[in-house]
């Protein structure tokens, strides 16, 4: 069974400049959450119960974003904000857990998945992309769960792709598929 999921979160994230010259990509806000909490939200549907975030220095606010904040926490319990004290502490679940690891210099996304290593072992893991937002979150309908469904089934490696214009080929990760 998959209970592990890797965020490659290192990046420069060319493609979303100029607004990931100072926030990273993966906080960009959808409405009002960072893009990276849906796509953890869809993990945990799935049945993920550890996410590894590879990571790099100047992304501390993705480790934050995740992390609880005791001194906001306190403010808003003081204030009777209890609306959004219970929103700042249930963004994870608790048997959720959040770990981070380095990758020392960008060397693409194979070595960033390698750097997750030690702490998948021998585990089934699953590698989300945390700039790809999928509509359902359900536990039974969304992509990583039927992905996760068909692995379980035929014991093979599993990839969701999409089509990109030939103009953004070099954005992108790419994949030779017979069609």
């Amino acid at each position: 069974m998959i209970k592990k999921a890797i965020l490659p979160v290192a990046g420069l994230g060319t493609r979303f400049l100029p607004a990931s010259k100072s926030i990273p990509k993966e906080m960009v806000t959808v409405v009002d959450r960072p893009a990276i909490e849906y796509v953890v939200k869809e993990a945990v549907a799935a049945g993920i119960e550890q996410i590894i975030l590879v990571t790099h220095s100047s992304k501390a606010s993705i480790e934050n974003y995740f992390d609880r904040n005791f001194e906001l926490e306190t403010t808003l319990e003081t204030k009777k904000k209890f609306d959004l004290l219970k929103e700042i502490t249930e963004i994870l679940p608790s048997n959720i857990s959040v770990i981070s690891v380095r990758q020392p210099q960008p060397l693409g996304l194979g070595h960033a998945v390698l750097c997750a290593k030690t702490v998948i072992g021998d585990d089934d893991f699953a590698v989300l992309l945390p700039d790809v937002l999928v509509k359902d979150l359900s536990e039974t309908n969304n992509d990583l769960s039927l992905m996760i469904q068909r692995f379980n089934a035929v014991r093979a490696s599993q990839i969701m792709v999409e089509a990109v214009p030939d103009h953004l080929v070099d954005q992108y990760g790419i994949v030779d598929v017979a069609s």
